[in-house]
């Protein structure tokens, strides 16, 4: 139909476009003078029975379906040279036209595809695969009312029209954006894997393509977009969209529809048109309320959708000696990898080097630097709650992995891992999967052997900067033998050599050094060395040395300070002012309501003792929980390894502290079997992972107060 006609009382004016399944034309209705659509076969095919057959049930399918996001049918029409479809005709560009043309933003992005969920939603409910959902066949009017076209090679029902390979073969110069015949019922790109394989084809083929159609609309690029037909089709089997192409301000739930609808097995796409219609739905009341689901506290625009976040590291109260080039190659590592793990011996001070290098790239993290103290040995299960609480996750019903992975989205967030093992990894592995702009700093003894990752030994401070042992020392030392330290260089330099470059025993040497001169110093140590089995100071071992300082700290503290870090060794990781109350048997400290909000004398009497220990070394203060005047602290490996072997060698005071801890974690059960509010629920949090050790409690009724916990802040599933 090359030149202008009539087709039965429609004028037929031009063409609109062609594509493997039909050419279409705009025309007028001269009875009721209204515009429509007039489509036909492509004139090579227009002879065929078996395309025939399927042109016309085209028309039977559209006909089956009514609702205002699909351009419904008019009639169907023959003369002797075809058949043709009359249709409502889409006035408006396609979405191929807008994102090339003018893309749409985030927000106008989700209310078309949600228009076109609405119409694949109604389809499907009468048995209908549209199987060509793509961009060029969809137009959005000047109204914004978005239309679904061309069900050419839509199934209904569990029948399909048979084509017969040998009618009709493939294209010789076919754009990968065509819909193929033969073969391929579908267009390369937007066609699920099982489409491209020739599989049974079922709605989640539709629901993969609107995952292609989303992705389009937010990146301006196509989900697979291979050069040649066998690279587009290879990518759909085989490869993975490039989810940091998304903007940044894409809520995180539609980051997770999008990754559901992309799963290659049709049966792990697990999301209904119905559900995504929701998703989208309320991911647009958020961004026009200005409330994003993933926002919690604002410091500033960062992406013009979402405010900027703070995360919760904290400035470094000291500053790091020697370290200056160790934290930059870190903060470099974390500007190009995702994945960057600091790994070194107990007493490195690997810790240090993880909250200077965070704290150093906090400004690149619009979503935030969140530091997680993860206990060894801890369930990677519970680690994905510690990580969840880290974050101040808001759930609304769904498991904790899929609340966290919205939390973070597509933002740039920069998670710490403390003490991280490679029993982490998966955990580690799936966030960096599901979130493309996380990024990970681990640290722990041992590399988690990730793709991807960047491990940064940290060495002895001596080998990364000589003179930095002597300087750090001398910088912690205080009390009234200060002087003679700074005044003796020599002796100086021959104890910090012994101490091996370890961050963690020059702290409890120089806690240790301020009430002795260098030589009583160093004629003690020599005698802790010969308590060791060592002679030879040269030959003390970094990790044998850091043991000894660590015993010989401990040894000299007086009964109270002692009896403090004897019952902080029975937590897991860190704890509160309030925690080590309730350890001395003030459990009602836990649940306080309607008291005034300062800290009471007895909770500041501790803190100030918890303060020396820390001056020595002994303790080491991490931040604060929900009460600003409640401090949270934490024992350095070293000390609590010294601290429990001192409690299990008495047995009388091992009772004693066991009884009065597990008093402390049955207080706990009580208060998350009460009326457990929000405050109350955050108190626990420094608690989590000491719950999930603890083994004078049954850990059915641990998991029982963790899950209650995490059921009240809308966490747990």
């Amino acid at each position: 139909m090359s030149e202008l006609k009539t087709i039965a009382h429609y004028a037929v004016e031009h063409e609109l476009g062609r594509g493997g399944m039909g050419v279409v034309y705009r025309a007028v209705d001269t009875k009721l003078g209204r515009a429509v659509a007039i489509k036909s076969l492509p004139a090579e095919y227009a002879g065929d029975v078996l395309w025939r057959t399927r042109f016309e049930g085209e028309a039977r399918t559209l006909a089956a379906i009514n609702h205002p996001n699909i351009a419904g049918i008019y009639g169907i029409e023959s003369d002797e040279a075809g058949t043709y479809l009359v249709l409502e005709l889409a006035e408006g560009p396609t979405l191929s036209e807008r994102v090339r043309v003018s893309p749409p933003g985030v927000e106008e992005a989700l209310e078309i595809t949600r228009q076109i969920a609405l119409g694949l939603g109604e389809a499907h409910a009468r048995g209908v695969v549209h199987r060509d959902l793509k961009p060029a066949n969809v137009k959005v009017r000047a109204d914004g009312m978005v239309k679904v076209l061309d069900f050419g090679i839509a199934k209904a029902g569990q029948q399909d029209i048979a084509v017969d390979p040998l009618a009709a073969t493939l294209v010789q110069k076919v754009s990968p954006r065509s819909t193929v015949p033969a073969f391929l019922l579908g267009t390369p790109g937007y066609m699920s894997p099982e489409q491209a394989r020739g599989h049974v084809i079922t709605p989640a083929s539709d629901v993969w393509s609107l995952g292609c159609v989303l992705y389009e609309l937010l990146a301006r690029r196509a989900a697979f977009g291979g050069e040649t037909l066998a690279d587009t089709i290879a990518l759909t089997i085989l490869g993975e969209p490039e989810y940091a192409a998304l903007p940044r301000g894409t809520p995180g739930r539609v980051l997770r529809l999008v990754q559901t609808c992309l799963k290659k097995s049709a049966a792990e796409r697990a999301v209904s048109m119905k559900e995504a219609v929701g998703l989208m739905e309320d991911s647009r009341r958020e961004l026009s309320g200005g409330r994003v689901f993933v926002a919690s506290r604002a410091g500033g625009a960062s992406d013009g959708v979402m405010p900027r976040e703070l995360g919760n590291v904290e400035q470094p109260r000291r500053a790091l000696i020697g370290r200056g080039a160790l934290v930059q190659r870190v903060a470099g590592a974390l500007k190009s990898r995702r994945i960057v793990t600091v790994a070194g011996p107990s007493g490195s001070g690997v810790s240090s080097v993880l909250h200077a290098a965070a704290w150093s790239v906090r400004d690149i993290t619009a979503g935030g630097a969140w530091w997680v103290p993860v206990p060894a040995g801890c369930a990677p299960s519970v680690a994905t709650v510690l990580i969840a609480l880290a974050m101040n996750v808001r759930g609304r019903g769904g498991g904790v992995e899929q609340e966290l992975i919205e939390r973070i989205g597509t933002r740039d967030v920069l998670l710490v891992i403390d003490d991280a093992g490679p029993d982490l990894a998966p955990v580690v592995e799936g966030l960096l999967r599901a979130c493309p702009n996380l990024r990970v700093l681990c640290g722990g003894s041992r590399a988690l052997h990730i793709p991807g990752e960047e491990v940064v030994v940290v060495m002895p401070m001596e080998d990364a900067a000589p003179g930095a042992t002597a300087a750090h020392f001398l910088e912690r030392v205080a009390g009234p033998e200060a002087g003679a330290w700074r005044e003796r260089p020599q002796e100086t330099a021959r104890v910090c050599a012994v101490l091996r470059g370890s961050p963690q025993a020059v702290e409890l040497a120089a806690g240790l050094a301020g009430t002795m001169t260098p030589s009583q110093f160093e004629a003690q140590l020599r005698q802790r060395a010969a308590m060791a089995g060592v002679t030879d100071l040269a030959a003390f071992s970094a990790e044998r040395v850091l043991q000894a300082v660590a015993a010989w700290a401990v040894d000299v503290q007086q009964p109270a300070n002692l009896a403090v870090l004897l019952r902080a060794s029975v937590f897991a990781g860190r704890w509160s002012v309030r925690a080590m109350r309730a350890m001395s048997g003030a459990a009602a400290a836990l649940a306080r309501r309607g008291e005034d909000p300062h800290a009471s004398v007895a909770d500041l009497r501790l803190a100030e003792q918890l303060e020396r220990l820390g001056q020595a070394g002994l303790v080491r203060r991490v931040g604060r929980s929900e009460d600003p005047t409640q401090p949270v602290f934490e024992l350095p490996r070293a000390v609590r390894r010294e601290a429990e072997a001192r409690l299990m060698s008495t047995p009388g005071a091992a009772g004693l502290v066991r009884r009065a801890h597990e008093g402390y974690v049955r207080a706990l059960l009580e208060l998350g079997g009460g009326e457990l509010d929000q405050t109350s629920a955050r108190r626990l949090e420094p608690e989590l992972a000491e719950l999930h050790r603890f083994t004078g409690v049954d850990q059915a009724e641990v998991a029982r107060v963790i899950q209650l916990v995490l059921r009240r802040r809308g966490l747990a599933g």
